[in-house]
């Protein structure tokens, strides 16, 4: 088991508890459950600074499916 430590909008600390399961189990589950492939494509919409950017790249990278990097300004 992890705890994870998260300021969230609020800014103010809080700590979840969090099952041991790791990437390795994580991106199979994914890719399975999203029916990805080759052929499709995939929009990543978070900024690269956001540590949720990394689900969107390993969708992506895990199924060979290509992926599109929205801009800074097109951001909200």
């Amino acid at each position: 088991a992890y705890i994870m430590s998260s300021s969230g909008t609020t800014g103010a600390k809080k700590w979840m508890p969090l099952q041991g399961y790791g990437l390795e189990y994580w991106v199979p589950v994914e890719k399975k459950l999203l029916n990805l492939t080759p052929r499709d494509k995939i929009l990543s919409t978070r900024s690269p600074a956001f540590d949720a950017h990394i689900s969107e790249l390993l969708r992506a990278f895990s199924s060979g499916a290509t992926l599109y990097l929205m801009g800074s300004n097109n951001r909200r």
